[in-house]
């Protein structure tokens, strides 16, 4: 199938494979469950990839029920592949998986591009409440989240990967309790201005080339932007990422810095305070001291500096 540059709009789909193609404009799903999938099962269990180009592709009902769904319950660790400008969900979505074809095993649904959850919408990486399956979910491109996005399936822990996550006022991300890897290398590849709820998961910071800033949040008491275990992973020891301007830094289990530096990165970056473990390994380091005429504090639980770890502490 071959969509052309135009603007389409598309029901429920069973189409598999790799075939389905398009260069630009809009691509619209709009169908409701139609026998509980918008999207069917052998779409994953073949390991479907949409490449769809520079197209908008939005999923929304219509007016024609109220949840769209995509069932990934058939096959073991397979993955769907949708490669776009951006999707956009306009309507409550859910993810169909279950754990019946491999004890462990999940499936995911993968984006080549970015990923926005309009206001007042929800995106369920499971299927209607946490004590369902859930299922992996990779964005490779920019997340924004307006609405709700819900990550946190106890009965099948899975991982989160975004290049890069927005949490705008009103919106949220309700984390894995596994891990969510932030991958793209820019400044602000994690910002908060919404709701961060950590459900007891790590968040791991990854990124090449130079230096860059986050923007954790401006709570003094980390209200709605406290992380449980932090992890930081950069090129080298020598690059840096820095807690924005106004910004404080809460965890509320342990941080690792394995390689790079956690600073400060204006004088007016507010303080640190990780309620457990703190460690420094090889090409790790810890630098409060730079940046900071002010004395802003850095409290912690407890602090490891290994072998080719550093801490340059606060004068405060």
């Amino acid at each position: 199938i071959t969509g052309g540059t135009g603007d389409i709009t598309i029901g429920a789909t069973s189409f598999d494979g790799d075939g389905f193609t398009k260069t630009s404009g809009t691509v619209t799903f709009n169908t409701a469950k139609v026998g509980s999938q918008s999207f069917a099962p052998g779409v994953t269990s073949s390991e479907s990839h949409y490449d769809l180009g520079t197209s908008t592709v939005n999923f929304n009902v219509d007016g024609y029920g109220s949840t769209f769904q995509i069932e990934m319950h058939s096959g073991i660790s397979k993955t769907l592949q949708i490669t776009c400008d951006t999707l956009n969900i306009q309507s409550k979505f859910q993810i169909y998986n279950t754990e019946g074809e491999g004890a462990g095993t999940y499936n995911t649904l993968k984006i080549n591009g970015n990923l926005t959850v309009e206001a007042g919408e929800d995106f369920y990486t499971y299927y209607d409440t946490t004590s369902d399956y859930g299922s992996g979910v990779t964005v490779t491109g920019d997340v924004t989240l307006e609405g709700t996005f819900y990550g946190n399936a106890a009965a099948l822990v899975t991982p989160m990967s975004f290049g890069s996550l927005t949490i705008e006022s009103g919106g949220e991300y309700k984390a894995t309790s596994g891990t969510t890897t932030i991958t793209k290398s820019m400044h602000n590849n994690w910002n908060n201005a919404g709701t961060f709820t950590h459900n007891d998961g790590l968040v791991h910071f990854t990124w090449t080339g130079t230096s860059y800033y986050f923007t954790p949040g401006t709570s003094d008491a980390g209200t709605n932007q406290t992380f449980y275990d932090l992890k930081l992973t950069g090129p080298d020891s020598s690059r840096y990422y820095a807690v924005a301007s106004e910004n404080y830094l809460f965890v509320e289990n342990d941080l690792t810095i394995v390689e790079g530096i956690l600073q400060r990165y204006h004088d007016n970056t507010e303080t640190i305070t990780v309620d457990g473990d703190v460690t420094l390994e090889d090409g790790g380091k810890l630098d409060w001291n730079t940046n900071n005429s002010s004395d802003k504090a850095a409290t912690f639980g407890s602090l490891t500096i290994e072998s080719g770890g550093t801490y340059d502490a606060t004068s405060g």
